[in-house]
Formats: structure tokens, C-alpha cells, sequence
């Protein structure tokens, strides 16, 4: 009770921090990397949780412990850093962060606090796939934790999303009509260039 407890992934090659709100000073230095976070609120009667995603460029054992004070409705952490010999870069971890934040805000259960969308565009392609890697490991852990984040295919399909391209949707306008979004004769604009 009260110590963090570690989890490796050794598919994405992450290593997991789970603690406690008041296990937060028992990171081990280990934790003093760049790396991301989510503060986690107690799961509701009706299955949702809120969240806040956060990240850090260094000192993600700090940045946590900053939180014990700043933010009061959270009682665990998860704490995310990359178990190689280099680490994340500040680009991952914006990257991550944003990623992260776009899988839960599609989820029906999870409602993210952030008051900005955090971003970060500056990701070379390259690194696309070992990131999105890792931010399915965070959704695993999520779900063994009883933090239901979404369907695994909705998962999936938003990880495939690559920031920064235009996503095309298959819903017909027939379908908005139908469903009371749309009516006859209002004007629709293209966003197409």
C-alpha cells in the first residue's frame, strides 16, 4: 500500500509508474525523465472517469508531485517513460501527450480536464509507429486498472490517425438528415480547398 508499483511493456519498451496520490514522493529517481502522465479521478457509479493528461520535458517525477498540490480531484497517477538507452525527446512527448489526449477525448467514459488540447506537430514520421506503440500500452494499462478508455476498435481506429492530415468521414448526408443534425435547405460549406 502507498508504493508505486512498475509495469514494463516490453512490446513499445515502456516502463509504467501506477501510484497513489499519497505514493507520489516514493518515485524512485528513476521517474526524473521526460515523459508523460495521466492523473486519474475515481471511476463513477455510471462508468466514466475524468483525466487529465499532462507531460514532461525532464523531471516527470516533479511535475507529478507539483500536482499533489495543484490539482485536488485525482487520486492515482499513471507515469510513462521510455525504457531505452535515450529516452523521449520533448517532440515525443508533446506528440504523446496529444495522442493520448485525442484516445480518450473519443472515448464515452473518459472526459479529459485539460483546459488546452495539447499538441505537439513537430514529430518526425519516422517515429510515428514506435509512439503510437506506446500509447496503446498506456490504453492497455488503463483497462487493466478498471479505467475503461473505449472499445479496443475505436482505440485502434484513432490510432491510426496521423496528426496533421485531413481525416475523411464516411457518414452520407443522407445519415445527417436522418438523424435530425441537418434539415432541407440549409447551406453547407466545403471545407475542401
Amino acid at each position: 500500500p502507498g508504493q508505486p508499483l512498475e509495469v514494463f511493456d516490453e512490446v513499445s519498451a515502456i516502463q509504467i509508474a501506477l501510484v497513489d496520490r499519497d505514493g507520489v514522493g516514493q518515485l524512485t529517481d528513476a521517474w526524473d525523465k521526460a515523459g508523460v502522465y495521466l492523473l486519474l479521478d475515481a471511476v463513477s457509479d455510471d462508468g466514466t472517469w475524468g483525466v487529465y493528461v499532462g507531460k514532461a520535458a525532464a523531471g516527470l517525477k516533479n511535475r507529478v508531485k507539483q500536482h499533489v498540490v495543484g490539482k485536488s480531484s485525482w487520486n492515482r497517477a499513471v507515469l510513462v517513460r521510455r525504457d531505452t538507452m535515450h529516452g523521449f525527446n520533448s517532440a515525443h512527448v508533446g506528440w504523446l501527450e496529444g495522442h493520448i489526449h485525442q484516445l480518450l477525448t473519443a472515448s464515452a467514459l473518459a472526459k479529459p480536464s485539460n483546459k488546452m488540447v495539447p499538441s505537439d506537430d513537430s514529430l518526425a514520421d519516422y517515429d510515428l509507429h514506435s509512439l503510437q506503440m506506446c500509447a496503446t500500452g498506456v490504453m492497455r494499462t488503463l483497462r487493466l486498472l478498471g479505467y475503461e478508455p473505449a472499445a479496443a476498435g475505436d482505440i485502434e481506429d484513432a490510432a491510426q490517425h496521423i496528426r496533421g492530415k485531413k481525416q475523411m468521414s464516411s457518414t452520407k448526408l443522407i445519415q445527417l438528415v436522418g438523424a435530425g443534425l441537418l434539415i432541407p435547405g440549409e447551406e453547407l460549406t466545403s471545407l475542401n480547398g
